[in-house]
């Protein structure tokens, strides 16, 4: 697939070596042929042949198979609050509510206070929030948002960019989502490090 959107952070656990494809089947815009499951992608069917959509039940359920969400119930509970975070983080820059420094300025002190000691979002290794973190992050990154107000966000999102799977699929020349119509041309954003 040429454009990847919110299928970005599952492809970094496939980079990882995490999913092996024999029992992980990611779905592109063109197989999405069974209405039942959703209609966009990302989809993933698993191992045992439940198909699910939506990238944040989608890495929710990796990061429980995978042991990628934490070992303890609180940290397991609080990689699912972190995911959901990362979503209204999008949802509200993409929404505009950003447009307020004072929103953004929340957000940016909430985010630095969850890596408060830690090195990713989890602890010292990558988690399924740093992989789903992916495509939000680039498209910040892509519309001029910058977090020089929150120095631990920064190093974060410099680290999680060397994570080799992720250096790997950033630079693969995919590109996580369209831009916006302009003259009957797309432009397409690539994130890079």
């Amino acid at each position: 697939a040429e454009y990847m959107g919110g299928a970005g952070a599952v492809l970094a656990l496939e980079h990882a070596g995490k999913v092996k494809d024999k029992d992980y089947f990611i779905k592109d815009r063109d197989e999405v042929v069974d209405s039942t499951h959703g209609f966009a992608v990302p989809m993933v069917t698993f191992p045992n042949g439940a198909t699910v959509a939506q990238a944040p039940a989608i890495m929710m359920i990796l990061g429980e198979e995978l042991g990628l969400d934490g070992k303890t119930s609180a940290e397991k509970m609080k990689t699912k609050q972190n995911i959901l975070d990362v979503e209204d983080v999008f949802a509200e820059a993409s929404g505009g509510k950003w447009e307020k420094p004072e929103r953004k300025e929340k957000w940016m002190k909430y985010l630095e206070s969850k890596l408060e000691g830690k090195k990713f979002f989890g602890g010292e290794e990558p988690s399924v929030v740093d992989f789903h973190s992916i495509f939000a992050f680039c498209w910040l990154e892509a519309k001029g948002f910058t977090f020089a107000e929150a120095p631990k966000l920064t190093q974060w999102w410099a680290d999680v960019k060397q994570v080799p799977a992720v250096h790997k699929m950033l630079n693969s020349g995919f590109f996580f989502f369209p831009g916006k119509k302009k003259k009957k041309k797309k432009k397409k954003v690539l994130c890079v490090d």
